[in-house]
C-alpha cells in the first residue's frame, strides 16, 4: 500500500516537490563535491547523498560549499549519477526515516515527452536505497510513476480543488487553454482542450530563465563592479528586480530589461504562431520558474482579455502533479 502520494518535477534549474508530507519545496538542481564544513553550529540542513560509493552535495550545499559544482542541462542527464543524487535527495525529503512506498506523478518537456517518458518512468520505479549523511539508510519503493507533458500540471492545478477531486475553474476544465510554461532551459507551449493535450499545437523551445541569467550577468556586473555573482544569485535577483550589494540593495530592472524583453518577445511570437495569435483560446496561463523573470513582460504584451500568471508559478506544475497523484488513490 502506498504511504506517500507526491508530485515531483526534476527540472534543469530546480527540483520541485509537493506531497501530503510537505508543502511545495524547491531544491536547486545542482550537485557538487561533498566537502565537509570546517565549522558548524548544531544541526544542519545540508543534503549529502551517496551514489555508488561517492558522496555528492545537493542543492544549496553544492552551491555554497562544494569546491566543484555542476548544473547539467543536457537531455541525457537522467542517465548520470548526478541525476540519481538529485532524485535520491528528493526522495529523502519526502520520506525522512525508515521504509516508505510512494506513487509519483512527474513531467517532461513536451518535445521530449513521447521518446523519453518510458525511460524516465523506468528510472524512477522500483526500490531505492537512500544514503543521506546524518540519517540511517532508507529504503524507498516507488510503486507507480505517471509521466505527463509538463504543462498539463499547470492546467490541472488551475482546474481542480486541493484534493484533486472537484472542479474549481470550469473555464479551464472545459475550455481551450494555452499554457506558457517557462523553465530553466526550455519553454513549453501546451494547448489543452477539455483537459486533453492538443498535440499539433503543443511545442517546446530551448529558451528559458537560464538564458536570461547568462545574458544578465554583464549588465549586473556593470552596476556591481566589485562583486561576482553565481547563476542562482542572478536568477534570484531577476525574480525580485534587485540584488544585494555592499550591505544594500540595488535595483537591476532598468539594466536587465534590455535582455529580458527580447526573450519574452521570442516566447510570445512562438505562442502566437502556434495558437492563431491567441484568438481561439479562452485562457492563457503563464507558469514555471521562469515566469518570475518573464511573466509580467509576457502578460503585458499578449493581446487577450484573460491572461494569467499562475499563483506561485514555480510550483504550478508540481501542485498539479500532486493533485493527479491523489486521484491514483
Amino acid at each position: 500500500m502506498t504511504d506517500i502520494y507526491a508530485g515531483m518535477d526534476i527540472g534543469y534549474a530546480y527540483t520541485k516537490l509537493f506531497s501530503d508530507r510537505c508543502n511545495p519545496v524547491a531544491i536547486p538542481s545542482v550537485t557538487g563535491t561533498a566537502d565537509e564544513a570546517r565549522f558548524s553550529m548544531g544541526e544542519t540542513s545540508v543534503i549529502s547523498i551517496e551514489i555508488d560509493g561517492k558522496s555528492y552535495f545537493v542543492g544549496d550545499a553544492a552551491i555554497l560549499s562544494s569546491r566543484i559544482s555542476l548544473r547539467r542541462e543536457e537531455r541525457s542527464w537522467i542517465d548520470t549519477p548526478e541525476y540519481k543524487a538529485i532524485f535520491h535527495a528528493a526522495l529523502s525529503h519526502l520520506a525522512s526515516v525508515g521504509k516508505a512506498s510512494m506513487s509519483i506523478v512527474t513531467g517532461l518537456p513536451v518535445s521530449y515527452y513521447a521518446e523519453d517518458k518510458d525511460k524516465l518512468r523506468d528510472t524512477l520505479l522500483g526500490v531505492h536505497g537512500i544514503n543521506r549523511h546524518g540519517r540511517p539508510p532508507q529504503e524507498i519503493t516507488v510503486e507507480k510513476v505517471v509521466v505527463v507533458p509538463q504543462g498539463m500540471g499547470v492546467a490541472v492545478d488551475a482546474a481542480l480543488s486541493e484534493d484533486g477531486l472537484s472542479i474549481v475553474d470550469a473555464l479551464v476544465a472545459d475550455g481551450d487553454v494555452g499554457i506558457i510554461d517557462v523553465g530553466g532551459k526550455t519553454t513549453n507551449f501546451q494547448r489543452v482542450h477539455n483537459m486533453s493535450d492538443v498535440r499539433p499545437q503543443t511545442d517546446s523551445v530551448t529558451l528559458g530563465s537560464w538564458d536570461a541569467v547568462r545574458a544578465a550577468k554583464e549588465p549586473v556586473q556593470n552596476i556591481c563592479p566589485d562583486a561576482e555573482y553565481g547563476d542562482h544569485e542572478i536568477a534570484a535577483a531577476l525574480a525580485i528586480g534587485s540584488i544585494r550589494y555592499k550591505g544594500g540593495s540595488i535595483d537591476i530592472r532598468d539594466a536587465t530589461n534590455s535582455v529580458i524583453e527580447p526573450m519574452a518577445d521570442g516566447i510570445i511570437a512562438r505562442a502566437a504562431q502556434l495558437w492563431d495569435n491567441f484568438t481561439k483560446l479562452d485562457v492563457v496561463i503563464v507558469a514555471g520558474g521562469g515566469a518570475t523573470v518573464f511573466g509580467e513582460a509576457i502578460k503585458s504584451k499578449i493581446e487577450h482579455e484573460n491572461v494569467r500568471i499562475a499563483p506561485e508559478p514555480m510550483f504550478a506544475n508540481v501542485r498539479g502533479y500532486y493533485k493527479l497523484a491523489l486521484r491514483m488513490k
